[in-house]
């Protein structure tokens, strides 16, 4: 397995609808990695420049009705999915201190 070089992390997010308690890390490898898919986790693996993810143009958002009312959900658009919910503050996060480490 190769060596993740990790850089920080970010904030701790909780999930209410799987009661998950998600703590990301930032991190790279020198060379693709080797990746398994594990359905139980993810739908899929995406890879996508740092540039598509940084840029004003992938952040999109949407309306969402919730259980009384209309929100405006953030989602990103990267490599023609849609990718929302808990990754994409995740995503959020990153892009706004992408400046402190990329």
């Amino acid at each position: 397995m190769k060596k993740v070089n990790i850089i920080g992390s970010l904030s701790s997010l909780y999930v209410p609808t799987s009661n998950f308690q998600i703590l990301p890390f930032i991190g790279y490898f020198r060379e693709k990695p080797d990746t398994t898919l594990n359905l139980n986790e993810v739908k899929e693996i995406l890879s996508v420049p740092i540039s598509q993810l940084i840029s004003n143009k992938s952040l999109k958002t949407q309306e969402k009705l919730s259980l009384k009312e209309i929100l405006t959900a953030p989602y990103f658009l990267l490599c023609n999915r849609i990718v929302w919910g808990a990754t994409s503050s995740i995503l959020s996060e990153f892009k706004s201190v992408k400046k402190d480490i990329y």
